[in-house]
């Protein structure tokens, strides 16, 4: 199992505590595109699909519905 697959695993289990960094790397890693959008937000994108993400102030970590939202958006979410 690679470090990103446990990272995903993680993320799957325990949405509240997902630093902004590791799920832009786990999105980058399935072939997510990543750009800044306005302020503190950014924009994920793969094939038409569009995820519009908040970044957290820092040291905070990403809203876990956002989590699970974003990695249902682009098929990484297995329930």
């Amino acid at each position: 199992m690679s470090g990103i697959d446990k990272l995903l695993s993680a993320m799957r289990a325990n949405p509240s505590t997902v630093r902004f960094a590791d799920l832009v790397r786990v999105l980058e890693h399935s072939g997510v595109g990543i750009r800044e959008g306005k302020g503190s937000h950014c924009v994920a994108e793969r094939g038409g699909e569009l995820y519009t993400i908040k970044k957290p102030p820092s040291g905070q970590y990403v809203h876990p519905k956002t989590v699970k939202h974003c990695l249902q958006t682009f098929g990484l979410w297995d329930e």
